[in-house]
């Protein structure tokens, strides 16, 4: 789950909170789909 950063006050805005509760191997895999989508958007 994510969770804006201003959820924690002003300070978070531009922030995102983010709820890793999966066992490992699932946080690896989302860890790396979240690094592709982000590396897609800065060489489009």
């Amino acid at each position: 789950a994510t969770i804006p950063g201003t959820a924690f006050g002003e300070s978070g805005a531009g922030h995102i909170r983010i709820a890793c509760t999966l066992p490992m191997e699932g946080l690896k895999k989302a860890f790396d789909r979240m690094e592709q989508a982000l590396k897609s958007r800065v060489n489009a």
